[in-house]
Protein backbone atom coordinates (compact mmCIF):
# COMPACT_ATOMS: atom_id res chain seq x y z
CA UNK A 1 0.00 0.00 0.00
CA UNK A 2 1.45 3.53 -1.03
CA UNK A 3 0.28 5.99 0.85
CA UNK A 4 1.06 9.30 0.43
CA UNK A 5 0.70 12.38 2.54
CA UNK A 6 -0.12 15.76 1.47
CA UNK A 7 1.53 18.92 3.33
CA UNK A 8 0.24 22.33 3.23
CA UNK A 9 2.54 24.71 3.30
CA UNK A 10 2.47 28.51 5.18
CA UNK A 11 3.10 31.45 3.51
CA UNK A 12 6.66 31.79 4.79
CA UNK A 13 6.83 28.72 3.47
CA UNK A 14 6.07 29.24 0.65
CA UNK A 15 8.31 32.03 0.14
CA UNK A 16 11.07 30.02 1.28
CA UNK A 17 10.52 27.57 -1.80
CA UNK A 18 12.37 30.36 -3.66
CA UNK A 19 11.87 31.20 -7.57
CA UNK A 20 9.76 28.11 -8.28
CA UNK A 21 8.50 30.09 -11.46
CA UNK A 22 4.90 31.44 -11.42
CA UNK A 23 2.68 29.97 -8.89
CA UNK A 24 0.23 30.89 -6.18
CA UNK A 25 -0.53 29.30 -2.70
CA UNK A 26 -4.26 28.58 -2.88
CA UNK A 27 -5.07 26.96 0.82
CA UNK A 28 -2.01 25.86 1.25
CA UNK A 29 -1.00 24.32 -1.92
CA UNK A 30 1.41 25.05 -4.60
CA UNK A 31 -0.64 26.07 -7.72
CA UNK A 32 1.50 26.92 -11.10
CA UNK A 33 0.45 29.18 -13.33
CA UNK A 34 0.69 29.45 -17.16
CA UNK A 35 3.10 32.55 -18.31
CA UNK A 36 1.10 34.76 -19.71
CA UNK A 37 1.10 35.31 -23.94
CA UNK A 38 2.52 39.25 -25.10
CA UNK A 39 -1.51 40.70 -25.30
CA UNK A 40 -1.79 39.43 -22.05
CA UNK A 41 1.35 41.45 -20.87
CA UNK A 42 0.37 44.30 -23.32
CA UNK A 43 -2.58 45.07 -21.65
CA UNK A 44 -1.77 44.71 -18.38
CA UNK A 45 1.47 47.43 -18.62
CA UNK A 46 -1.03 49.67 -20.52
CA UNK A 47 -3.43 49.65 -17.48
CA UNK A 48 -1.01 49.61 -14.94
CA UNK A 49 1.15 52.78 -16.33
CA UNK A 50 -2.04 54.74 -16.95
CA UNK A 51 -3.09 53.91 -13.23
CA UNK A 52 0.83 54.54 -11.72
CA UNK A 53 0.83 57.47 -13.38
CA UNK A 54 -2.52 58.73 -12.27
CA UNK A 55 -2.02 57.27 -8.43
CA UNK A 56 1.68 59.21 -8.20
CA UNK A 57 0.26 62.44 -9.47
CA UNK A 58 -2.14 62.53 -6.93
CA UNK A 59 0.02 60.65 -4.24
CA UNK A 60 -2.87 58.15 -3.68
CA UNK A 61 -0.74 55.22 -2.63
CA UNK A 62 1.22 52.65 -4.33
CA UNK A 63 0.77 50.64 -8.15
CA UNK A 64 2.00 46.91 -7.64
CA UNK A 65 2.81 44.73 -10.33
CA UNK A 66 1.85 41.43 -11.15
CA UNK A 67 4.05 39.28 -8.90
CA UNK A 68 2.94 40.72 -5.96
CA UNK A 69 1.54 38.85 -3.24
CA UNK A 70 -1.20 39.10 -0.89
CA UNK A 71 -1.92 37.29 2.10
CA UNK A 72 -5.74 36.08 1.84
CA UNK A 73 -6.35 33.31 4.46
CA UNK A 74 -4.29 31.23 6.97
CA UNK A 75 -4.66 28.16 8.43
CA UNK A 76 -4.60 27.04 5.00
CA UNK A 77 -2.38 29.67 3.40
CA UNK A 78 -3.69 31.55 0.66
CA UNK A 79 -1.70 33.80 -1.00
CA UNK A 80 -3.31 35.87 -4.48
CA UNK A 81 -0.93 37.77 -6.80
CA UNK A 82 -3.59 40.08 -9.51
CA UNK A 83 -2.32 41.75 -12.46
CA UNK A 84 -2.16 44.88 -11.36
CA UNK A 85 -3.02 46.30 -7.47
CA UNK A 86 -3.47 49.07 -5.94
CA UNK A 87 -2.96 50.32 -2.17
CA UNK A 88 -3.35 53.40 -0.60
CA UNK A 89 -1.16 55.69 1.19
CA UNK A 90 -2.07 55.51 5.02
CA UNK A 91 -2.13 51.29 4.06
CA UNK A 92 0.67 51.21 2.24
CA UNK A 93 3.19 53.69 4.25
CA UNK A 94 2.34 51.26 7.58
CA UNK A 95 3.43 48.36 5.24
CA UNK A 96 6.94 46.60 5.37
CA UNK A 97 7.15 45.98 1.88
CA UNK A 98 9.38 42.80 3.17
CA UNK A 99 6.20 41.38 4.17
CA UNK A 100 3.38 40.15 2.44
CA UNK A 101 0.28 42.60 2.81
CA UNK A 102 -2.37 40.49 5.05
CA UNK A 103 -5.73 41.73 3.23
CA UNK A 104 -6.73 42.25 -0.28
CA UNK A 105 -5.39 45.54 -1.78
CA UNK A 106 -7.78 48.17 -2.46
CA UNK A 107 -7.79 47.56 -6.40
CA UNK A 108 -7.00 44.52 -7.90
CA UNK A 109 -7.31 43.65 -11.37
CA UNK A 110 -7.32 40.48 -13.11
CA UNK A 111 -6.62 40.32 -17.06
CA UNK A 112 -8.51 37.42 -18.10
CA UNK A 113 -5.79 34.59 -19.86
CA UNK A 114 -8.15 32.52 -22.92
CA UNK A 115 -7.87 29.92 -20.83
CA UNK A 116 -9.61 31.07 -17.42
CA UNK A 117 -13.04 29.86 -16.91
CA UNK A 118 -15.54 32.12 -16.24
CA UNK A 119 -16.19 30.05 -13.04
CA UNK A 120 -12.37 30.52 -12.20
CA UNK A 121 -12.48 34.24 -12.64
CA UNK A 122 -15.67 34.10 -10.53
CA UNK A 123 -14.15 32.96 -7.60
CA UNK A 124 -10.87 34.93 -8.26
CA UNK A 125 -13.41 37.96 -7.78
CA UNK A 126 -15.27 36.70 -4.01
CA UNK A 127 -11.78 36.23 -2.35
CA UNK A 128 -10.43 39.71 -3.25
CA UNK A 129 -13.86 41.28 -2.22
CA UNK A 130 -14.00 38.74 0.78
CA UNK A 131 -10.22 40.27 1.80
CA UNK A 132 -11.20 43.65 1.79
CA UNK A 133 -10.40 44.88 -1.62
CA UNK A 134 -13.18 47.87 -2.42
CA UNK A 135 -13.14 47.39 -6.45
CA UNK A 136 -12.21 44.82 -8.64
CA UNK A 137 -12.00 44.67 -12.42
CA UNK A 138 -11.85 42.12 -14.88
CA UNK A 139 -10.38 42.58 -18.48
CA UNK A 140 -11.45 40.72 -21.20
CA UNK A 141 -9.35 41.33 -24.08
CA UNK A 142 -11.46 39.34 -26.55
CA UNK A 143 -14.54 40.58 -25.78
CA UNK A 144 -12.68 43.91 -25.20
CA UNK A 145 -14.76 44.73 -21.69
CA UNK A 146 -14.11 46.12 -18.17
CA UNK A 147 -16.43 44.40 -15.74
CA UNK A 148 -15.85 46.55 -12.48
CA UNK A 149 -17.04 44.76 -9.13
CA UNK A 150 -17.80 46.17 -5.55
CA UNK A 151 -18.26 44.28 -2.36
CA UNK A 152 -21.85 46.02 -2.04
CA UNK A 153 -23.57 46.18 -5.90
CA UNK A 154 -23.76 44.30 -8.72
CA UNK A 155 -20.93 44.24 -11.41
CA UNK A 156 -21.03 47.09 -13.93
CA UNK A 157 -19.48 46.50 -17.62
CA UNK A 158 -18.18 48.71 -20.40
CA UNK A 159 -17.49 48.10 -23.21
CA UNK A 160 -14.11 49.49 -25.30
CA UNK A 161 -16.10 52.14 -26.82
CA UNK A 162 -17.19 53.64 -23.65
CA UNK A 163 -15.30 55.91 -21.00
CA UNK A 164 -14.39 54.14 -17.85
CA UNK A 165 -14.48 55.23 -14.60
CA UNK A 166 -14.39 53.90 -11.14
CA UNK A 167 -14.73 56.79 -8.14
CA UNK A 168 -14.86 54.48 -5.37
CA UNK A 169 -11.00 53.25 -5.17
CA UNK A 170 -9.94 55.77 -7.76
CA UNK A 171 -12.14 58.86 -7.79
CA UNK A 172 -11.54 61.02 -10.77
CA UNK A 173 -9.57 58.56 -12.62
CA UNK A 174 -11.07 57.85 -16.05
CA UNK A 175 -10.04 55.71 -19.88
CA UNK A 176 -11.52 57.50 -22.59
CA UNK A 177 -12.43 55.74 -24.06
CA UNK A 178 -11.72 52.26 -22.93
CA UNK A 179 -10.46 50.87 -26.20
CA UNK A 180 -6.96 52.94 -24.92
CA UNK A 181 -6.19 49.98 -22.96
CA UNK A 182 -6.91 47.10 -25.93
CA UNK A 183 -5.06 48.44 -28.94
CA UNK A 184 -1.49 48.68 -29.85
CA UNK A 185 0.89 51.49 -30.35
CA UNK A 186 2.33 51.63 -34.20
Amino acid sequence: MNTQVSTLLTAEEFFALGDIGLAELIHGKVVRMVAPKPKHGRITLQLSSLIDQFVRSHKLGVVYAAETGYLLEREPDTIRCPDVSFVRAEIAKAHDENDYFPHSPDLAVEVMPPTDLAAKIKDKVQVWLDGGARSVWVIDPDKKTLAAYHPESPPQVFRSDEVFRDDLVLPGFTIDPLDLIFTTAT
